[in-house]
C-alpha cells in the first residue's frame, strides 16, 4: 500500500492505534526535514547533521503526539515544520 497518497489525518489516526504509523509519516515528510536539517546545517560552523537529524525527529514526534485531528485547527503538514523551525536554530 502507498502511504503517500493517504491524507495525514488519516495517518495520524492511526497512529493513535499504533505507533508504527509514526514511522510511515516520518518517511513521508523525511525529504522536508532533511532540507531543513541541511539548510541549517550550512548556516552553522559548529553543528552536527547527525545532531540537527535527531533533533528534528524528536521535534517531529513532539509534534505529531500533540497535534489533535478533532481540535487543532493547524494542518498537519504545516506543524510538524513549525515545531522543527523553533527547535532546530536552538540547536545552533
Amino acid at each position: 500500500m502507498d502511504y503517500k497518497n493517504i491524507n495525514d489525518n488519516e495517518i495520524l489516526n492511526l497512529i493513535n492505534i499504533s505507533d508504527e504509523y509514526l514511522y510511515i509519516l516520518y518517511d513521508k515528510y523525511k525529504p522536508l526535514i532533511d532540507k531543513i536539517c541541511l539548510f541549517y546545517y550550512n548556516q552553522s560552523n559548529s553543528v552536527d547533521l547527525d545532531d540537527l537529524s535527531q533533533e528534528a525527529f524528536i521535534a517531529f514526534y513532539y509534534a505529531v503526539c500533540n497535534y489533535n485531528v478533532s481540535k487543532d485547527d493547524i494542518k498537519t503538514s504545516t506543524s510538524p515544520v513549525f515545531i522543527l523551525e523553533l527547535v532546530i536554530p536552538s540547536a545552533r
